[in-house]
């Protein structure tokens, strides 16, 4: 899938300096450009559906829920994503966390991974429950790169001590070794911090510095 709803979200919500090149919107763009082997695919007629329905969110999200409920009772797995973040209330003035879970859970057990990682985020930031971890690490085991860089992200924000840092540090590795902007700015910054020993400092700080004119702007923390 690519990434509509994460570009709706940040053509909305990131700061106008943010955009278009922001880290963290160049990490959503990754993580959808190299999700497509991770998500279920709809037949052309149910997407061509969907499409319709995302495209109503802003003048008419009373028609747009309805229409993706119906799509998620019909095994939209992109209805159920949606509705996921729409009852975050992110996108509409609907806010019901219970059914954000429920939506997000339920195209986690369709088969997207990339719901796993939605629905981890909603765990944690919410302080839903710690089942976040377990979902993580499943993706981590399974290969899916987003996965592990959340794995790593959401426990080094439990406890941001130089020994999370040194546990986390191969997670980073791998994911910042795929490709995933955000995972090669954090381990740049731990280095540059000094959580890696003196050493790693000045690499750290180069790393930074080269990522920032990379990508043009400094990043959504």
């Amino acid at each position: 899938m690519k990434c509509r709803l994460c570009r709706w979200l940040c053509d909305r919500f990131c700061p106008p300096s943010m955009r278009p090149k922001s880290i963290l919107l160049r990490s959503y763009d990754w993580e959808n450009d190299n999700s497509g082997g991770w998500e279920p695919w709809g037949d052309e007629a149910l997407r061509a559906r969907e499409d319709t329905a995302a495209a109503l969110i802003s003048s008419d999200p009373e028609a747009a829920m309805a229409e993706l409920h119906i799509l998620s009772e019909e095994g939209s797995i992109f209805a159920d994503r949606w509705l996921g973040y729409c009852y975050q209330g992110l996108t509409t003035k609907y806010h019901d966390l219970e059914r954000a879970e429920h939506h997000l859970y339920k195209a986690q057990m369709a088969g997207s991974w990339p719901a796993s990682v939605e629905l981890s985020k909603l765990l944690f930031e919410e302080k839903i429950n710690d089942k976040w971890e377990a979902i993580l690490e499943d993706g981590h085991q399974q290969g899916f790169i987003p996965s592990t860089f959340w794995l790593a992200r959401f426990r080094y924000m439990q406890s941001k001590t130089r020994a999370t840092a040194m546990q986390v540090r191969p997670l980073l590795e791998k994911a910042a070794d795929a490709g995933h902007p955000a995972a090669r700015l954090m381990l740049a910054q731990l280095k540059g911090r000094g959580m890696f020993g003196i050493r790693a400092i000045p690499q750290g700080f180069r790393e930074v510095n080269a990522l920032y004119d990379e990508f043009g702007a400094e990043p959504i923390s």
